[in-house]
Order: structure tokens, then sequence, then C-alpha cells
């Protein structure tokens, strides 16, 4: 006949290793969501005021087409403005603004702003350098057809450049840089 010892009491509770594994797996997970907050919100700083722009651009080739009447796009260094194109002349200013009154036609401004510290820069078709608007027009014909442009949006070390296409007011081209 076999005796058997009897079990040791088990303890509850962790070790001092068990603890500081815990919390170095803690630390490091806490360190990878900063991170990539980070990250996410560097990323959100870039595209955001490419984003306006794509967007501002489609609007105003929307209503240059619609309206049948021109639409530009003001590039500042630290704003955007669609606003409708003033008319060549006096008498086709009056034409427009009576139609805007008898369709019952806001003026259809709008502005946004594109944040702190955000370089916005264009290049026009035919020029080989970037400058930065002061400010710029992008016009929008009522035909549909607009300016050929490129526009570079920088923010510390990191750029998107977008080449739109003159047909569609659409991106045609973008690539970012790091």
């Amino acid at each position: 006949m076999k005796f058997l010892a009897p079990n040791p009491p088990r303890r509850s509770g962790f070790t001092l290793i068990e603890l500081m594994v815990g919390l170095g797996i803690a630390m490091l997970l806490i360190g990878a969501g900063l991170g990539a907050g980070k990250f996410w919100q560097a990323n959100q700083a870039l595209h955001k005021p490419m984003d306006e722009i794509k967007g501002m651009a489609k609007l105003a080739n929307h209503r240059a087409i619609a309206e049948q009447r021109d639409w530009e796009i003001v590039l500042r260094a630290d704003s955007l403005e669609l606003r409708p194109k003033k008319a060549a002349s006096d008498a086709d200013q009056k034409f427009l603004d009576t139609a805007d009154e008898k369709l019952k036609r806001k003026d259809g401004v709008q502005s946004v702003g594109l944040g702190e510290n955000v370089l916005l820069s264009v290049k026009r078709f035919g020029e080989d350098q970037w400058h930065k608007p002061n400010p710029d027009y992008w016009v929008f014909q009522h035909s549909g057809i607009c300016e050929p442009i490129q526009i570079r949006v920088e923010v510390g070390d990191r750029a998107i450049e977008a080449q739109f296409d003159p047909l569609t007011a659409g991106v045609q081209f973008e690539e970012e840089f790091p």
C-alpha cells in the first residue's frame, strides 16, 4: 500500500514575474495604439485638404454644366473659395444676376480653410515649377471643361500631388510622398 503525500494548498494570486510580463505586454499595446493614432492623425491632416479640393472641383464642374455659367475655385495659401465667375462685361453680369433672381438662386459661394501647417502649391499646364497660390483662379467653363492643373498639398514631411482631368474635373493621377 502506497501512501500519498497530501497536496500542498494552492496559493492564489500572481507571481511578480507574471505581473511584470503582463505590464510589459500592456505597455507595448498602449505604445502601438498611440503610434497608430499619431499616424492616423497625420494621414488625416494630409488627406483632408486634398479631399476638400476634389469635392469642390466636382461641385464646380457640376454647377457650371447645370447652370450653364462659368464657376471658379479661388486657391489661396490658406483657403479655397468656390464662386460663380464674374462675367466679362457689365451687361452680361446684369443678365446673370437677373437670372439668379428669377430662379431664386443663392450666390453658391463656399469657403473652406485648409488647416494649420498645410502648404498648397499649384502647377498649371505648361509650367515646370510649383508655385504658391497668390491667389490662383481655377476656372470651370459652362461647357464642362476646366483648366488642366496639378495641385500639391504638403503637411510636414509628407505630400500628395494630384493632376486633374480637364474634361471631368476628377483626379487623373495622384501620388503620395512619405
